[in-house]
């Protein structure tokens, strides 16, 4: 699914900053044809106004002598100006409590130019697999699961589908499924010949999963069809549709006002910016809504997997309650940033519905 950057930082030593940040891009497999590499990098921007770094005592550390607001909208300016990403929304959970949030340039393109605002919703992408985990890590909480629970306990039996595949091995993507939307090109194809269908779960699971990659947990495999299982045991010991579970469960109680399983929920007056991407291989970027691609077809094929939609003050709401907050049980945390990847060579740590990308000086970011 496409990813946008997303981290969560916290030390032993500091209240913890949640940051996110939005990239108005598109990363689908559908829509592979970004900027070419070589024009990611345009000519110099002017340089912004340089900001007044102090040492501390020992002249060892710097201290920005204007607010850390200053220092975030500073940064955001730098990175912002040499890209050619249509827009960026970021917010920072600050130790305060506040939240700083910023955003350059524009939601759409056609059939006008109109600036992206901290209000506008994107996609979340891959980031709703955290949504769903901590979905079912609350249904178990309320001892209605267990991580050991095989998936056929509830669900199945689908083609190609492992049914003693636990559910612990479904969120830190052990079981070896298929990846259907990544892994089988009939899904795109079929995607592309139906762009305006609004499409169930069942459907991918049924026709678009090939034979598995390895044997039940014996490696390590990101497989986006892990989470539509997911979705369909929230459904089975629920009673309702997935999302509605993971609003009942997860955003109203967080209060998460800004974010929605779209198609499936509709997100009412609040407007969902459009996604951009080289749709005719000229190394220009489209707008694809605004020349008339509907985007209904691509987030409902994502589903459970990927189909939420949000803004990052949302996202580090929901980060700084569970990573850094007391929404999940320790042990359940704990438990959601356990490392299921066991090879150093890949770089990342992937937990249950979360990953690692990097540990530096001891910080550690999860999301």
């Amino acid at each position: 699914m496409p990813t946008p950057s997303f981290f969560y930082h916290k030390t032993q030593h500091m209240k913890p900053f949640i940051f996110s940040l939005l990239l108005l891009a598109f990363y689908g497999s559908l829509f592979a044809q970004m900027v070419p590499p070589a024009q990611w990098l345009p000519a110099p921007a002017p340089l912004h106004e340089p900001l007044k770094i102090n040492k501390d005592k020992d002249g060892t550390n710097p201290v920005f002598s204007g607010s850390i607001q200053d220092a975030l909208s500073h940064a955001f300016d730098s990175v912002t100006a040499l890209s050619p990403i249509k827009g960026f929304s970021a917010a920072m959970y600050l130790p305060n409590g506040s939240i700083w949030k910023k955003t350059s340039g524009i939601r759409q393109e056609l059939p006008a130019a109109l600036p992206l605002s901290t209000e506008n919703l994107l996609g979340m992408g891959s980031i709703s697999k955290s949504f769903v985990t901590v979905t079912l890590l609350k249904m178990m909480e309320d001892g209605l699961l267990s991580l050991n629970d095989t998936i056929g306990k509830y669900i199945g039996p689908y083609p190609n589908v492992p049914a003693n595949a636990t559910i612990r091995q479904l969120l830190s993507h052990r079981t070896g499924i298929n990846d259907y939307l990544n892994e089988n090109p009939a899904t795109n194809v079929t995607l592309v010949q139906n762009l305006d269908s609004i499409w169930n779960i069942d459907t991918m699971l049924y026709h678009f999963v090939l034979k598995p990659n390895f044997p039940l947990d014996s490696s390590w495999s990101y497989s986006n069809t892990n989470y539509l299982l997911a979705g369909r045991i929230i459904e089975k010991i629920s009673g309702k549709h997935w999302y509605e579970e993971l609003r009942n469960r997860v955003l109203t109680p967080l209060g998460l006002t800004h974010t929605f399983s779209y198609p499936f929920e509709l997100p009412g007056s609040l407007l969902l910016s459009h996604a951009f991407s080289d749709q005719t291989g000229d190394g220009v970027v489209d707008d694809v809504q605004g020349i008339g691609i509907p985007d209904q077809g691509i987030f409902s094929l994502a589903a459970s997997a990927g189909c939420l939609i949000t803004t990052p003050s949302d996202l580090v709401v929901f980060d700084q309650n569970v990573y850094g907050g007391s929404f999940l049980k320790p042990a359940t945390l704990l438990e959601m940033e356990t490392d299921h990847v066991n090879d150093p060579s890949t770089g990342i740590k992937y937990g249950l519905g979360t990953m690692q990308y990097l540990s530096l000086g001891g910080l550690q970011n999860w999301g």
